[in-house]
């Protein structure tokens, strides 16, 4: 049977996740002092690992959240947290040192890899594990993908216990009534079809802060974009809009929001990309959005 071999060459294990955070630690100039008041661990322990006496994992995660770093996935959790449709590995995995000997065939079903699969077609060569070509074959099922199998896998995809420091200062919001199985599937349907794992799509995502600045958990950046202005305060009259849907939405605005569209997104999404935006407004419903405008416009001193 073939060994699996990283892109360098050597056995993937847990180690890599050390030494991806030694290299990176080494290369920005961290001392064991300043990663010990950075993570919280003992300065002993972290001289050791920058020294190579010890590869310990949750010394390498704990840098890792304290810095910010993108560990490689070892674990199938590590995948399952990064996005990684379950059809989509393996049918990755299968063709790792295994081909069908039917041309440049690469995706496969789980019942079409059960059929075609041969012992003699094994081959002795050490497979590499390509990560770019995962990122590929996944891309390709989450595009061929229904929106009922991705909002699935979204609903199923846990948040990271093993890479923290992946979490988004925004969690994805959970507190709105609309945010249902139902409801997300506008965003589900209109993020960008160029994604290559299930996290990239929900970066775009309509977020909520983990500490919520109204009682609704209004998203809010810490600082509004430059040269724009802020979103401002819905008047009494915005305030009683009905239907809260997005043709309504987008018959009462003509479609267009000049330069409000940029803050408005920031303001109800919490960052500059999002789905489009009147469906966002609607898919956080009208309660939910006007307290997500008002907490901006507060902190940034728009006037009503």
């Amino acid at each position: 049977m073939p060994l699996i071999f990283s892109m360098e060459g050597g056995k993937m294990s847990k180690r890599d996740k050390a030494k991806t955070a030694r290299a990176r630690c080494l290369a920005d100039g961290h001392s064991a002092a300043a990663l010990a008041a950075r993570t919280g661990l003992d300065e002993a322990l972290l001289a050791d690992f920058l020294a190579k006496k010890t590869d310990d994992v949750e010394i390498a995660l704990a840098i890792g959240a304290a810095l910010k770093l993108e560990l490689p996935e070892i674990d199938v959790v590590d995948f399952r947290a990064a996005g990684y449709l379950p059809e989509a590995l393996v049918n990755f995995l299968a063709l790792l040192g295994w081909n069908a000997g039917v041309g440049d065939r690469e995706l496969y079903t789980l019942d079409e890899l059960g059929e075609a699969f041969s012992l003699d077609r094994v081959g002795s060569t050490a497979a590499r594990f390509d990560r770019d070509k995962l990122r590929w074959m996944n891309g390709l099922y989450i595009r061929q993908a229904s929106d009922e199998r991705l909002l699935l896998a979204c609903g199923s995809t846990p948040a990271s216990t093993t890479r923290p420091w992946r979490r988004p200062r925004m969690t994805p919001c959970s507190s709105s009534s609309r945010c249902t199985r139902s409801g997300r599937r506008p965003c589900v349907s209109s993020t960008s079809p160029r994604a290559s794992s299930l996290s990239a799509r929900r970066s775009g995502a309509p977020r909520s802060p983990s500490r919520s600045s109204s009682s609704t958990g209004a998203a809010c950046p810490t600082s509004p974009p430059p040269a724009r202005p802020s979103p401002p305060r819905p008047t009494g009259a915005r305030r009683r809009w009905r239907p809260w849907c997005t043709p309504s939405l987008e018959a009462r605005c003509d479609g267009k929001l000049g330069e409000i569209a940029q803050p408005l997104r920031i303001a109800v999404s919490g960052g500059p990309v999002s789905p489009p935006l009147f469906g966002v407004l609607a898919l956080l419903g009208k309660d939910e959005s006007l307290a997500r405008i008002d907490a901006c416009a507060a902190r940034f001193g728009a006037s009503a």
